[in-house]
């Protein structure tokens, strides 16, 4: 008689972690179900946790016709980040394989995406998978100036999307996460700290290409994300830290820079605006805030970092994130201006050239 095969089933858990996303919750579910269906011998779960949305997102996934089981989970307190810890204690109780988390404000998801995201995981090659995919210069603001050039300073590590929202993670990284002692950001600094974890931690790792992200359009606010994810960095900073390593580790990242130009006069107003408010002027007339170099930004973060590094008495992490907030918004102003007529391949090569002259910084200071 023929052997008798068997296969281990997979459990995949998809996380939706949603606030007011009832115009886009369905479609979104509704696409990743299919692309589940491309992935031979699993079993399929989609989680939403949502943060008590009064537009109605938790009732419309819960009525939604899946192939993949649901699960609905309701939470009471505000923050991305209550939600993705809850999405991860979920897991954790169900003993799932696989968790594949998902911005539920995306328009651009596609079937497909499942796959890249799940496939290097599932066959044991890597513990999690980034997203990577093509934006706007003029996007990506706190991954540019804040995220990409300290982590990458401080650890030598390469994460093009370190705060995207697309997240794999494996059994074995969302048990260990969960345990972890450091505090978990319950609002926007929840993907930075994931980040962090899983670099600070040696977990191998890949970038899923996944061509083109686009959120629904919305009124983000930078001043709060910058904050939340500051002070979400900042207790990760000393563990990211490594003291040297060989000069060629820091490499370029993917091509994420699109040749889409389309920086609006209202989004430019609007950092100016929020820059004079930062500043303490809100009722200011001037036009323009002044220009921040790639030098003083750098400079100022260095003050930052080797103060949290050398266990220095300093302000607390919020309000460093405060303080170091109007230069902020100001560096983000001059960096479009020097990008404007660059060509994708140039503006990717600033963002990288920013995150060595940290480096450099940093180690004239440690």
């Amino acid at each position: 008689s023929k052997p008798q095969l068997y296969f281990i089933m997979k459990k995949i858990v998809i996380g939706l972690p949603t606030y007011n996303e009832s115009g886009n919750i369905a479609r979104a579910a509704e696409i990743l179900d299919r692309g589940l269906q491309h992935i031979p011998n699993i079993e399929s779960c989609i989680v939403n946790a949502d943060n008590n949305s009064p537009d109605g997102t938790a009732e419309i996934f819960s009525k939604l016709n899946l192939k993949s089981e649901k699960y609905q989970i309701y939470n009471s307190d505000p923050g991305k980040g209550t939600n993705v810890i809850s999405i991860l204690e979920y897991c954790k109780k169900i003993d799932a394989d696989l968790l594949v988390f998902f911005d539920s404000d995306v328009t651009s998801i596609r079937e497909n995406w499942i796959t890249k995201m799940t496939k290097p995981i599932l066959s044991g090659k890597v513990n999690v998978i980034f997203p990577a995919y093509g934006r706007s210069r003029y996007d990506a603001t706190i991954t540019n100036q804040l995220v990409f050039p300290i982590i990458t300073a401080l650890s030598g590590k390469v994460v093009s999307q370190p705060i995207g929202g697309e997240f794999s993670l494996s059994k074995k990284v969302v048990t260990e996460f969960l345990e972890n002692p450091l505090p978990k950001s319950r609002g926007y600094g929840i993907d930075v700290c994931l980040t962090s974890f899983v670099l600070a931690h040696g977990f191998p790792y890949e970038e899923a290409w996944l061509e083109q992200k686009i959120h629904r359009p919305g009124q983000s606010n930078v001043s709060l994300m910058f904050r939340e994810v500051f002070t979400s960095l900042s207790e990760w900073i000393p563990k990211l830290y490594v003291p040297s390593y060989p000069k060629g580790t820091i490499t370029d990242m993917k091509s994420v820079i699109d040749g889409q130009h389309n920086l609006t006069q209202s989004r430019r107003e609007k950092f100016i605006t929020e820059a004079k408010t930062a500043q303490g002027d809100p009722a200011s007339s001037i036009k323009d805030v002044g220009d921040l170099s790639s030098q003083e930004w750098c400079a100022l973060l260095t003050n930052s970092i080797t103060k949290i590094i050398r266990g220095e008495k300093q302000p607390n992490k919020e309000q460093t994130a405060t303080n170091l907030l109007p230069f902020f918004l100001r560096r983000n102003l001059t960096f479009w201006k020097q990008v404007e007529k660059m060509s994708p391949h140039e503006v990717e090569g600033l963002i990288v050239k920013q995150a060595f002259e940290l480096r450099v910084e940093l180690e004239n200071r440690l």
